[in-house]
């Protein structure tokens, strides 16, 4: 007779310390749910070592995600901490693991366009034959808060007050912000508005769910590579 396993797989893990602890507790639970897509192959946690995370890890980096790589190894980290607190393991397989080993240490770099730069990304924009959606095209054109404005629901702007009210839910402070919208910006907002299949400003491809956290970041450099640019990321 074969023994009952005691210890959750990895996902199971991940699912529970997500609604247990991630959804309750983090400001944008959403984009740290994202990042789960990438955590190691499906085993059992007390089968899990050190190497098997690494692995995950360099395939991450392979393809240019350094930043990302760091993310999920956080991520990694905070669900198996959950397990070691919960007398599931006894060890974290990844507590040795350093980011700087992985995606390397993190350094902010301030990327600004010039004018002229900017006014050739517009006119780029705005000739119609760049097959760039609607929502890709006028979310760079806002280059507003893009953080917030991925996850912003149709029921956040007053329009007819010119007013974008962010949820203290979803800014980094914890505070409820309000946006003035100026006229340009707010014909923007409309258009998404108005051309949104869910409840979000700027659907997913399900046109349901908020749009990817890659999505956008994918899009400018798809755009620089075409438009000749100089690198630069949005808000």
């Amino acid at each position: 007779m074969l023994a009952t396993r005691v210890y959750p797989t990895v996902t199971e893990l991940v699912n529970r310390w997500y609604n247990n602890y991630i959804s309750k507790h983090r400001k944008q639970p959403l984009q740290i749910r994202l990042i789960n897509a990438d955590i190691i192959p499906e085993k059992y946690i007390d089968e899990i070592e050190a190497k098997d995370i690494t692995k995950a890890l360099d395939t991450i980096v392979a393809r240019g995600s350094n930043v990302h790589a760091n993310k999920v190894l956080s991520a990694i980290k905070q669900s198996f901490n959950y397990a070691v607190s919960r007398s599931e393991l006894k060890i974290n397989p990844a507590i040795y693991i350093r980011a700087r080993d992985i995606g390397g240490i993190e350094k902010p770099i301030e990327r600004v366009l010039t004018l002229d730069k900017i006014k050739q990304l517009w006119q780029f924009l705005s000739n119609g034959k760049h097959n760039v959606s609607l929502q890709i095209t006028n979310a760079i054109k806002i280059l507003l808060l893009t953080g917030e404005l991925r996850i912003t629901k149709l029921n956040e702007f007053d329009f007819e007050n010119s007013l974008w009210t962010i949820p203290a839910t979803n800014t980094k402070t914890g505070i409820t912000m309000r946006v003035h919208l100026t006229k340009m910006v707010k014909s923007f907002f409309r258009e998404l508005y108005n051309c949104s299949m869910g409840e979000y400003v700027i659907s997913g491809a399900d046109g349901e769910s908020p749009l990817s956290d890659r999505a956008l970041p994918k899009a400018v450099i798809r755009l620089q590579e075409r438009i000749g640019i100089d690198k630069w990321t949005p808000t």
